[in-house]
Protein backbone atom coordinates (compact mmCIF):
# COMPACT_ATOMS: atom_id res chain seq x y z
CA UNK A 1 0.00 0.00 0.00
CA UNK A 2 3.01 2.85 1.09
CA UNK A 3 4.57 1.61 -2.45
CA UNK A 4 1.74 1.63 -4.66
CA UNK A 5 -1.25 3.82 -3.78
CA UNK A 6 1.46 6.79 -4.38
CA UNK A 7 2.25 5.92 -7.74
CA UNK A 8 -1.67 5.78 -8.72
CA UNK A 9 -1.98 9.08 -10.11
CA UNK A 10 0.85 8.45 -12.71
CA UNK A 11 -0.70 4.57 -13.19
CA UNK A 12 -3.98 6.67 -13.99
CA UNK A 13 -2.86 9.03 -16.34
CA UNK A 14 -0.98 6.22 -18.83
CA UNK A 15 -4.14 4.41 -18.52
CA UNK A 16 -5.76 7.44 -19.86
CA UNK A 17 -8.05 8.01 -17.47
CA UNK A 18 -8.71 11.22 -15.72
CA UNK A 19 -6.72 12.88 -12.37
CA UNK A 20 -10.10 12.61 -10.48
CA UNK A 21 -10.13 9.14 -11.06
CA UNK A 22 -7.21 8.45 -9.04
CA UNK A 23 -8.04 10.72 -6.76
CA UNK A 24 -11.56 8.77 -5.82
CA UNK A 25 -9.36 5.41 -6.03
CA UNK A 26 -6.98 7.17 -3.36
CA UNK A 27 -9.85 8.18 -0.74
CA UNK A 28 -11.56 5.05 -0.80
CA UNK A 29 -8.36 2.67 -0.64
CA UNK A 30 -6.52 4.69 2.17
CA UNK A 31 -9.91 5.08 4.18
CA UNK A 32 -11.04 0.95 3.71
CA UNK A 33 -10.31 0.70 7.60
CA UNK A 34 -13.99 2.17 8.23
CA UNK A 35 -15.50 -1.08 5.90
CA UNK A 36 -13.44 -3.66 8.14
CA UNK A 37 -13.15 -2.18 12.05
CA UNK A 38 -15.89 -1.08 14.30
CA UNK A 39 -16.13 2.62 15.09
CA UNK A 40 -13.48 3.52 18.17
CA UNK A 41 -11.56 0.69 17.72
CA UNK A 42 -7.90 0.63 18.36
CA UNK A 43 -5.19 2.01 15.57
CA UNK A 44 -3.16 -1.21 16.03
CA UNK A 45 -6.30 -3.06 15.63
CA UNK A 46 -6.19 -2.79 11.76
CA UNK A 47 -2.24 -2.81 11.82
CA UNK A 48 -1.05 -6.02 13.93
CA UNK A 49 -4.30 -8.34 13.22
CA UNK A 50 -6.78 -9.32 10.87
CA UNK A 51 -10.28 -7.67 12.28
CA UNK A 52 -13.33 -10.30 12.02
CA UNK A 53 -15.55 -8.23 14.00
CA UNK A 54 -18.90 -9.48 16.26
CA UNK A 55 -20.40 -12.81 17.01
CA UNK A 56 -22.35 -13.16 19.92
CA UNK A 57 -21.96 -10.55 21.64
CA UNK A 58 -17.71 -10.64 21.54
CA UNK A 59 -15.38 -8.92 19.04
CA UNK A 60 -13.06 -11.61 17.39
CA UNK A 61 -9.80 -10.64 15.24
CA UNK A 62 -7.58 -13.14 14.49
CA UNK A 63 -3.40 -13.31 14.01
CA UNK A 64 -1.74 -15.39 11.37
CA UNK A 65 0.29 -17.84 11.72
CA UNK A 66 2.70 -19.68 9.28
CA UNK A 67 4.80 -22.68 9.61
CA UNK A 68 4.76 -22.57 13.14
CA UNK A 69 7.47 -25.08 14.47
CA UNK A 70 5.71 -26.25 17.64
CA UNK A 71 1.96 -26.12 17.69
CA UNK A 72 2.37 -27.70 20.99
CA UNK A 73 3.38 -24.46 22.28
CA UNK A 74 0.72 -22.69 20.83
CA UNK A 75 -2.28 -24.37 22.30
CA UNK A 76 -0.43 -24.11 25.82
CA UNK A 77 -0.14 -20.50 25.63
CA UNK A 78 -4.08 -20.48 24.19
CA UNK A 79 -5.19 -22.40 26.99
CA UNK A 80 -4.16 -19.90 29.45
CA UNK A 81 -7.11 -17.92 28.57
CA UNK A 82 -10.44 -17.84 27.90
CA UNK A 83 -10.14 -15.26 25.09
CA UNK A 84 -7.69 -16.84 22.51
CA UNK A 85 -8.02 -19.98 21.01
CA UNK A 86 -5.14 -21.90 18.97
CA UNK A 87 -7.05 -23.25 15.69
CA UNK A 88 -5.34 -25.50 12.87
CA UNK A 89 -8.23 -26.58 10.47
CA UNK A 90 -6.27 -28.84 8.50
CA UNK A 91 -5.10 -30.87 11.82
CA UNK A 92 -8.71 -30.13 13.57
CA UNK A 93 -9.97 -32.02 10.20
CA UNK A 94 -7.84 -34.62 10.21
CA UNK A 95 -8.05 -36.00 13.96
CA UNK A 96 -12.42 -35.76 13.79
CA UNK A 97 -11.83 -37.64 10.78
CA UNK A 98 -9.62 -40.58 12.25
CA UNK A 99 -12.09 -40.54 14.86
CA UNK A 100 -14.85 -40.96 12.55
CA UNK A 101 -12.83 -43.84 11.05
CA UNK A 102 -12.21 -45.65 14.20
CA UNK A 103 -15.88 -45.69 15.02
CA UNK A 104 -16.28 -47.30 11.64
CA UNK A 105 -14.16 -49.87 11.67
CA UNK A 106 -15.44 -50.95 15.20
CA UNK A 107 -19.17 -51.14 13.71
CA UNK A 108 -18.11 -52.91 10.34
CA UNK A 109 -16.98 -55.36 12.90
CA UNK A 110 -19.88 -55.26 15.07
CA UNK A 111 -21.97 -55.70 11.51
CA UNK A 112 -19.63 -58.43 10.21
CA UNK A 113 -20.39 -60.42 13.52
CA UNK A 114 -24.14 -59.57 13.56
CA UNK A 115 -24.55 -61.12 10.04
CA UNK A 116 -22.64 -64.11 10.29
CA UNK A 117 -24.88 -65.14 12.72
CA UNK A 118 -28.16 -64.07 11.28
CA UNK A 119 -26.96 -66.37 7.92
CA UNK A 120 -26.20 -69.57 10.51
CA UNK A 121 -29.90 -69.48 10.72
CA UNK A 122 -30.64 -69.80 7.09
CA UNK A 123 -27.64 -71.52 5.69
CA UNK A 124 -25.42 -74.99 7.10
CA UNK A 125 -22.02 -74.51 8.49
CA UNK A 126 -20.31 -74.95 4.80
CA UNK A 127 -21.95 -72.14 3.05
CA UNK A 128 -21.85 -69.86 6.06
CA UNK A 129 -18.20 -69.98 6.76
CA UNK A 130 -17.98 -68.94 2.70
CA UNK A 131 -20.22 -66.31 2.84
CA UNK A 132 -18.19 -64.89 5.69
CA UNK A 133 -15.08 -65.65 4.30
CA UNK A 134 -15.93 -62.94 0.94
CA UNK A 135 -15.98 -60.29 3.40
CA UNK A 136 -12.74 -61.24 5.19
CA UNK A 137 -10.87 -61.95 1.97
CA UNK A 138 -11.72 -58.65 0.14
CA UNK A 139 -10.94 -56.48 3.59
CA UNK A 140 -7.38 -58.51 4.01
CA UNK A 141 -6.27 -57.74 0.26
CA UNK A 142 -7.70 -54.34 -0.06
CA UNK A 143 -5.72 -52.85 2.70
CA UNK A 144 -2.71 -54.72 1.86
CA UNK A 145 -3.03 -53.47 -1.76
CA UNK A 146 -3.10 -50.11 -0.37
CA UNK A 147 -0.41 -50.47 1.98
CA UNK A 148 1.84 -51.87 -0.99
CA UNK A 149 1.06 -48.78 -2.89
CA UNK A 150 1.68 -46.88 0.66
CA UNK A 151 -1.78 -44.93 0.86
CA UNK A 152 -2.92 -45.29 4.09
CA UNK A 153 -6.36 -47.05 5.60
CA UNK A 154 -7.94 -43.33 6.73
CA UNK A 155 -11.64 -42.37 5.57
CA UNK A 156 -12.00 -42.57 2.47
CA UNK A 157 -10.50 -45.92 2.29
CA UNK A 158 -13.00 -47.00 5.01
CA UNK A 159 -15.96 -45.30 3.70
CA UNK A 160 -15.30 -47.86 0.38
CA UNK A 161 -14.80 -50.66 2.29
CA UNK A 162 -18.16 -50.61 3.53
CA UNK A 163 -19.83 -50.28 0.61
CA UNK A 164 -17.68 -53.19 -0.87
CA UNK A 165 -18.31 -54.67 1.80
CA UNK A 166 -22.55 -54.74 1.31
CA UNK A 167 -21.62 -55.46 -2.47
CA UNK A 168 -19.47 -58.62 -1.45
CA UNK A 169 -21.84 -59.95 0.47
CA UNK A 170 -24.58 -59.84 -2.32
CA UNK A 171 -21.92 -61.61 -4.55
CA UNK A 172 -21.14 -64.42 -2.55
CA UNK A 173 -25.46 -64.56 -0.86
CA UNK A 174 -26.74 -64.90 -4.67
CA UNK A 175 -24.00 -67.33 -5.35
CA UNK A 176 -24.70 -69.44 -2.74
CA UNK A 177 -28.44 -69.45 -3.12
CA UNK A 178 -28.00 -70.69 -6.45
CA UNK A 179 -28.02 -74.49 -6.20
CA UNK A 180 -31.51 -74.43 -5.23
CA UNK A 181 -32.34 -72.47 -8.69
CA UNK A 182 -32.70 -74.28 -11.73
CA UNK A 183 -31.30 -70.91 -13.93
CA UNK A 184 -27.71 -71.15 -12.13
CA UNK A 185 -26.02 -69.63 -15.27
CA UNK A 186 -28.03 -66.74 -15.13
CA UNK A 187 -27.54 -66.22 -11.52
CA UNK A 188 -23.67 -66.08 -12.64
CA UNK A 189 -24.78 -63.50 -15.58
CA UNK A 190 -26.24 -61.40 -12.98
CA UNK A 191 -23.61 -61.21 -10.42
CA UNK A 192 -20.75 -60.84 -13.36
CA UNK A 193 -23.04 -57.37 -14.78
CA UNK A 194 -23.36 -56.66 -11.23
CA UNK A 195 -19.69 -56.33 -10.31
CA UNK A 196 -18.98 -55.07 -14.46
CA UNK A 197 -21.17 -51.96 -13.81
CA UNK A 198 -20.04 -51.41 -10.62
CA UNK A 199 -16.44 -50.74 -11.24
CA UNK A 200 -17.36 -49.01 -14.49
CA UNK A 201 -19.28 -46.53 -12.17
CA UNK A 202 -16.88 -46.35 -9.07
CA UNK A 203 -14.15 -47.63 -10.74
CA UNK A 204 -13.51 -44.91 -13.07
CA UNK A 205 -13.52 -42.26 -9.99
CA UNK A 206 -9.65 -43.94 -9.64
CA UNK A 207 -9.19 -41.49 -12.49
CA UNK A 208 -9.19 -38.74 -11.11
CA UNK A 209 -6.92 -36.08 -10.05
CA UNK A 210 -8.31 -35.29 -6.67
CA UNK A 211 -6.77 -37.45 -3.75
CA UNK A 212 -10.03 -38.25 -1.62
CA UNK A 213 -11.92 -39.34 -4.63
CA UNK A 214 -8.94 -41.35 -6.32
CA UNK A 215 -8.97 -43.12 -3.02
CA UNK A 216 -12.21 -43.83 -2.83
CA UNK A 217 -12.61 -45.01 -6.50
CA UNK A 218 -9.53 -47.31 -6.01
CA UNK A 219 -10.37 -48.98 -3.07
CA UNK A 220 -13.74 -49.48 -4.45
CA UNK A 221 -12.29 -51.45 -7.47
CA UNK A 222 -10.05 -53.47 -5.48
CA UNK A 223 -12.15 -54.61 -3.09
CA UNK A 224 -14.70 -55.77 -5.83
CA UNK A 225 -12.09 -57.18 -7.73
CA UNK A 226 -11.41 -59.44 -5.03
CA UNK A 227 -15.00 -59.91 -3.86
CA UNK A 228 -15.73 -61.08 -7.60
CA UNK A 229 -12.65 -63.23 -7.26
CA UNK A 230 -13.42 -64.84 -4.17
CA UNK A 231 -16.78 -65.73 -4.51
CA UNK A 232 -16.46 -67.30 -8.05
CA UNK A 233 -13.29 -69.64 -6.15
CA UNK A 234 -15.89 -70.63 -3.23
CA UNK A 235 -19.18 -70.96 -5.19
CA UNK A 236 -18.08 -71.40 -8.46
CA UNK A 237 -19.43 -74.90 -8.83
CA UNK A 238 -23.05 -76.89 -7.99
CA UNK A 239 -23.00 -79.32 -5.48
Amino acid sequence: MKALLPLAISQYEYLGFPPDYAEVFYEEFSGGQAYCLIEHAPVETGVGNLWIGEAGGNYYSCVLLFHPGDEGTFRAIAGEFDFVHFINKAVDIGRDLDTLTKTMAFLFLAAYIVIFILVRFFYPWRDSFKIGAVPLFLLLSTIAFLTAVKIPVAFFSAAALVLVFGLGLDFVIYMTGRKTHKKSQATVLAVFLSYFTSMLSFGALALSSFVPVHIFGLTVSVGLTAAFISTMLLTGKVD
